[in-house]
């Protein structure tokens, strides 16, 4: 709303205007209890722009879980997306939103993103949708989804350059000092941070990360948790749709962002620390998971350094 509202004082025009709806009848609160003020019910007109921002995610127990339940407690609003969107509107999705989104039937063979964290669930539940939670925000015809959290910033102004034009757009982020140069949310995951299920993808799991640079094969990984290296890999495929090498590297790579964000690191002993003894296979692997080099990210998230009083 505060990206919306500065686009229509710019253009000096009310290009948007907005309506917070909530289904039912119970009073709506944010995950830590502020109290929202919205409008009852969904309106029955046809919209041009419906919004799902990110919700059922309160803290504390399985996160997960919740958005799930909360995703299937809200299947009628699921349904009026769809009518929305057979209409003309413009959806879009933000967050564990994007569920709703997906749930509607919007994102069915159609590329789409979500919340880095809640992938492995999204991809379970979505196998259909064409997923790539390294992307901040994904546009397929009239139906939009984006990441994490503060990635509704990145689709507001991506309406405003819709609606407004890409000027409009840049004055928005300008005044508001938001960065429109952001284009992936991979530079922000934190691996592990959502797990799996599965106890023997949880034992490999913990084997094949236990020590990145000089740690036991996939093979022996396997043997070890009593499967083969065909069932492993099945097995981590559905659990967490990646294959056990790719999930070592993943691991890889986030250990390196946190060496990486300590100044006084080097980037070739950063690489050798984590299991590459070639150092340009780190910055292929780095560049393809991050979206940028290691040094571009050492400049990008490390911590200044600290001068003497």
């Amino acid at each position: 709303m505060d990206v919306l509202g500065t686009a229509n004082a710019l253009a000096k025009e009310a290009l948007f205007s907005v309506s917070v709806r909530a289904p039912g009848k119970r009073p709506i609160a944010t995950s830590y209890g502020l109290p929202l003020g919205v409008e009852r019910g969904l309106p029955r007109a046809q919209q041009h722009v419906v919004l799902v921002p990110g919700f059922g995610v309160t803290p504390g127990g399985d996160v997960v879980a919740r958005v799930l339940s909360a995703v299937d407690a809200h299947r009628r609003v699921a349904g009026w997306l769809r009518r929305q969107c057979e209409g003309g509107a413009l959806v879009a999705g933000n967050c564990a939103g994007t569920f709703l989104v997906a749930e509607a039937g919007l994102l069915d063979a159609r590329p789409a993103t979500t919340t880095w964290w809640l992938e492995e669930a999204f991809a379970q539940r979505y196998p259909q949708v064409h997923l790539d939670t390294s992307a901040l925000l994904v546009q397929a015809d009239n139906v939009v989804t984006a990441g994490a959290a503060m990635a509704h910033l990145d689709l507001a102004l991506h309406l405003v350059d819709r609606f407004g034009g890409s000027e409009l757009a840049r004055g928005c982020a300008k005044v508001l000092v938001l960065d429109r140069g952001r284009h992936s949310q991979a530079a922000y995951a934190i691996s592990g941070f959502a797990r799996s299920q599965d106890e023997v993808v949880q034992r490999a799991a913990a084997l094949l990360i236990e020590d990145l640079a000089d740690g036991p094969s996939v093979a022996e990984v396997a043997k070890r948790v009593g499967v083969t290296v065909r069932t492993l890999s099945r097995r981590f495929k559905r659990a967490l749709d990646c294959t056990p090498r790719a999930y070592r590297t993943r691991h890889r790579i986030d250990r390196a962002r946190q060496r990486l964000e300590r100044p006084e690191e080097a980037v070739d002993a950063v690489a050798r620390a984590v299991g590459y003894a070639d150092s340009s296979a780190f910055y292929r692997a780095f560049k393809q998971a991050v979206g940028m080099s290691p040094r571009d990210y050492q400049r990008r998230f490390g911590l200044a350094r600290r001068t003497p009083a």
